[in-house]
């Protein structure tokens, strides 16, 4: 470094870039073996015992460069930026492009299309406690209409015998409501042109196409991807919300420029269908809990939210389960899960570096000190077990079965 040069503190500051660090408490990790006992997706249990630590760097409109990373790529990303580079910005959940669209090109050789949809929140209701009013409107027969509510105030869902399953406040608007935001949605059709699977997620498309592919059936797919896994805390203070998006005209997805073009399509403009779907989010009404389910798909999903999945969605999870780990076996790699959960969020105030002025040695953070409560998730490592390094961490399900079809097609 020359003299010329600033240092990593004085450079964050030039730049207006922060950092923060965020505490992790990690289960013992669970190595992945096919036919092993503990599965990719079997619902286990283990304390949280271990401090881990991870990172993010951003900018001060609060856009991200680097999130939930290590400490080694914390510093590459770092230096990156320092050597002049032009990094593209982050989000929680940047999916595998290419490895999604090599999996839409695989489904489409056995007769599957995904189309693709930019949808827009239009409408937002919370349901009322007495879920059997939804319930008998969604059964076959019934029915959910909107109405206004007989002050004028707001805006009712009720079912055919009038009884009110749903209440909005005309105050709020949809889209102050984070799950409620545009995004994209993908429809997954079968050569006949039924629709097997809708409201698909970007971030999980990879997974399902994957799991269709090795002969899991739709109904098995959503139910085991796509609906949610609600501890009984979540589910305790869990808010269920009915909603309405607005949808673009749908777009055959055959590409990753595909992929990345349905996020430009004027939502809600072009098609006079809305998408109607099902949400759990947290009590305060703001983080999501759930992907937007179906409508058509109620009666199934809160029954197995409440219920938990059947013995035989349970055993097709194991299969798809021994599936990945026999990929990963081939691939000589290893995969390790943990639990984990976010027990703090710290301010980087200064980091101490080495001679050179740049690499970080060890930091100077304060906590925000209030304590929000964060799900517990479960994350895998992908690895060489031989020589123990890593190739990937920190990978949800879907970034996992991404990551391998990645290494399967040769892509490291």
């Amino acid at each position: 470094m020359t003299e010329a040069q600033p240092d990593l503190n004085q450079y964050l500051q030039e730049k207006e870039l922060g950092a923060n660090l965020l505490i992790y408490r990690y289960s013992p990790m669970d190595i992945i073996r096919p036919g092993g006992t503990v599965t990719l997706l079997s619902p286990e249990w283990r304390r949280l015992t271990a401090p881990v630590a991870r990172y993010q760097l951003y900018e001060m409109t609060g856009q991200l460069y680097a999130d939930k990373v290590d400490l080694v790529d914390l510093q590459t990303t770092i230096d990156r930026l320092f050597a002049g580079e032009d990094l593209p910005f982050v989000t929680d959940t940047d999916p595998d492009l290419p490895a999604t669209a090599e999996l839409i090109r695989g489904a489409s050789q056995q007769g599957l299309r995904v189309i693709g949809t930019h949808q827009t929140g239009v409408g937002r209701w919370d349901v009322d406690d007495d879920e059997t009013r939804l319930v008998k409107g969604l059964t076959v027969g019934g029915s959910l209409d909107i109405m206004t509510s007989s002050d004028g105030m707001y805006q009712e869902i009720v079912n055919q015998e009038q009884a009110v399953v749903a209440t909005s406040n005309g105050e709020v608007k949809p889209d102050e409501h984070p799950y409620m935001w545009t995004t994209e949605f993908f429809e997954i059709v079968d050569a006949t042109g039924e629709s097997l699977l809708n409201q698909v997620p970007l971030s999980a498309l990879g997974a399902v196409l994957f799991a269709l592919q090795r002969g899991l059936s739709a109904a098995t797919v959503k139910r085991l991807l796509l609906w949610p896994r609600l501890s009984r805390e979540d589910l305790a203070g869990a808010q269920l919300v009915l909603g309405s998006n607005g949808c673009s005209k749908a777009c055959l997805i055959e590409s990753v420029d595909d992929l990345q073009r349905v996020a430009n399509l004027p939502a809600g403009e072009e098609s006079p269908e809305n998408a109607t779907f099902l949400q759990f989010v947290a009590e305060d009404g703001r983080v999501p809990l759930s992907w937007p389910i179906n409508l058509a798909d109620g009666g199934d999903l809160l029954h197995q939210v409440a219920h938990g999945m059947s013995v035989d969605v349970d055993q097709q999870g194991r299969q798809l389960s021994t599936i990945l780990s026999q990929l990963a076996d081939s691939l000589g790699v290893q995969i390790r899960r943990y639990d984990r959960q976010l027990t703090d969020i710290c301010d980087i105030k200064h980091f101490k570096v080495a001679a050179d002025g740049h690499q970080i040695e060890d930091l100077q953070a304060n906590s925000r000190k209030y304590k929000e409560y964060h799900r517990v998730e479960t994350v895998f490592d992908v690895l060489n077990p031989t020589t123990e390094h890593l190739l990937g961490y920190d990978l949800t399900f879907n970034e996992l079965v991404t990551f391998l079809s990645r290494l399967a097609q040769g892509d490291n």
